[in-house]
């Protein structure tokens, strides 16, 4: 199975937009108000997860606040 088919619905990768617009999608299809975020695996440097925490709050958690996806997404 390829990578992508695999990881349909499973996993949440890409720009700052896209992983918005997949965090959107399942907000509306689930009704779910609560994500758990895993951004480091194992092997990457800390400096690195720490830049991508950064970078979810900057680019894409900022992006609940003018959302209209359920409340708390």
């Amino acid at each position: 199975m390829p990578l992508e088919d695999l990881a349909r619905d499973r996993f949440i990768l890409g720009n700052a937009e896209e992983c918005w617009n997949d965090i959107e999608r399942h907000a509306r299809t689930l009704g779910v108000n609560h994500f758990i975020f895993r951004l480091q695996w194992p092997g990457m440097p800390q400096e690195d997860a720490l830049g991508q925490i950064a970078q979810l709050g900057r680019e894409v958690v900022q992006k609940t606040r003018t959302s209209s996806a359920p409340s708390g997404v």
